[in-house]
């Protein structure tokens, strides 16, 4: 931001929380962050907020430190292809030396800018006010040599970090296709179906990062000896294992910010739900449901999570007692408060739910007493709450193994076994008539993610 005197004042309107003095020094008033829930953007997170750890003030001198390496050298400090990579490069690696990306950058100022980004906070300048008086000494330093006359403006245009001519580039292109667009009609796109994983024994549930550049899935690994989350770029053939408990876990599900993971595990309790950073770190419990679907392919329609498009909703199936139905439940990450969605009616039990991309309708399977499920669509409120009754939109009679909306929020694809073998359908939000998509063959279990274009 630009002030009226032509001040640069570099702002941040992202997150807070409410400190307190004690005894001259600042102490956090509750907890700050929650283990395994991730706040924050990626490129600037401290390693103790990567890991979805507790931290304090020396976390704001770290991602400081993160901003001032990007305006001295005009690259980032940590970046990778996905946000789960940049998070991994603040866990693992170290940022290339200033005095390399910039060789004219002031030996002080590189050591300042180090010990801001020191892994350990315990190593690191432990307060910004400690800070700023080495920025006020580095400007009186620099203020009491000769300055160098300055440079033409060609040679500043020269000069400029290589994300300015970029940045340039990419404004053009953008400019150059919302142009293209508006003469003439965007073309359809084509389906296409390729390998993800080329991996001995039984991957299952895929869904994609919401950037496109990651899949999550279940593996029962090398020796096809237990269940358990894992993230492969797309491109890649090996995958990052993500958990190890010897539990069985399924349903991964990633959120709006692609930060981390929410997934479902089998326990004595009952299914947890639980996220873990999809770099890899802590995992954190967010609820205990009583109903499990484990390693029976033909429970998967009373199972499933779904983000909601803001991040602040989870759905999951629940139960409020052994006798109940099982029906569809709205939990707040924040507050970790359970909301009950849908009441099926007697011989009648709700499973399997997904947000349309605006948020205001959840589709669901509502089965009766077999498992051969129909889709309703509930209308919802900006607060998740239901603005009426669930509309059914299929009269199938036949099993049904997963679904999920079209970008657009018009469509619904699922996976059924209408017509004799487990294929890709569509079917308007309104109802009509389902099509069979020409993609997936005859043994497609689960519909693509939305990320995919479907046409």
């Amino acid at each position: 931001m630009v002030t009226d005197k032509g001040l640069v004042k570099v702002l941040d309107f992202g997150l807070a929380k409410l400190t307190e003095r004690t005894e001259g020094a600042e102490a956090t008033m509750g907890q700050p962050t929650q283990e395994g829930i991730i706040l924050g953007t990626a490129a600037y997170m401290s390693p103790e907020q990567a890991e979805g750890k507790n931290f304090d003030a020396r976390s704001d001198v770290f991602s400081f430190g993160s901003v001032l390496y990007e305006m001295t050298t005009g690259r980032r400090a940590f970046f990778g292809d996905t946000n789960a990579c940049t998070m991994a490069a603040i866990l693992r690696e170290e940022p290339r030396p200033v005095s390399q990306v910039a060789p004219k950058t002031p030996p002080e100022l590189e050591r300042v800018i180090s010990r801001c980004l020191r892994k350990d906070p315990g190593r690191r300048i432990q307060h910004m006010a400690d800070l700023r008086v080495a920025l006020e000494e580095l400007k009186e330093e620099s203020g009491s040599r000769t300055p160098a006359p300055a440079p033409p403006v060609g040679a500043l245009w020269r000069r400029r970090p290589a994300w300015a001519a970029g940045a340039v580039l990419l404004a053009a292109a953008l400019g150059i296709s919302a142009w293209f667009g508006l003469l003439r009609p965007a073309a359809r796109p084509v389906a296409k179906v390729a390998a993800l994983t080329a991996l001995r024994g039984i991957q299952r549930e895929p869904t994609l990062s919401p950037d496109g550049k990651q899949v999550a899935f279940v593996w029962n690994g090398e020796k096809q000896d237990n269940f358990d989350i894992y993230v492969q770029l797309l491109g890649e053939t090996t995958p990052r294992r993500l958990t190890t408990n010897p539990a069985v876990e399924y349903m991964p599900a990633w959120p709006p910010d692609g930060l981390h993971i929410a997934f479902l595990r089998d326990t004595q309790a009952g299914t947890e739900v639980v996220t873990i950073p999809a770099a890899g770190g802590v995992e954190k419990r967010l609820h205990v449901s009583t109903v499990s679907c484990g390693l029976n392919p033909a429970a998967m329609p009373f199972c499933g999570l779904s983000w909601s498009p803001n991040g602040r909703f989870l759905t999951f199936v629940d139960r409020e007692s052994p006798q109940a139905p099982f029906s569809i439940y709205l939990l707040d990450i924040d507050t970790r408060e359970k909301r009950k969605l849908t009441t099926p009616p007697p011989g009648f039990d709700d499973g399997l739910s997904v947000f349309s991309q605006d948020g205001r309708s959840l589709a669901f399977l509502r089965l009766p007493g077999a498992p051969l499920p129909e889709i309703y669509i509930l209308p919802l409120s900006e607060n998740g709450q239901p603005r009426g009754k669930p509309q059914q939109i299929t009269k199938d009679n036949s099993l049904l193994l997963g679904l999920d909306w079209t970008p657009d929020s018009r469509s619904i694809v699922f996976s059924s076994l209408r017509g004799g073998v487990y294929a890709l359908w569509r079917v308007a939000s309104s109802g009509g008539a389902p099509e069979r998509l020409p993609v997936g063959g005859n043994d497609a279990f689960i519909p693509p993610s939305r990320d995919q274009a479907i046409g």
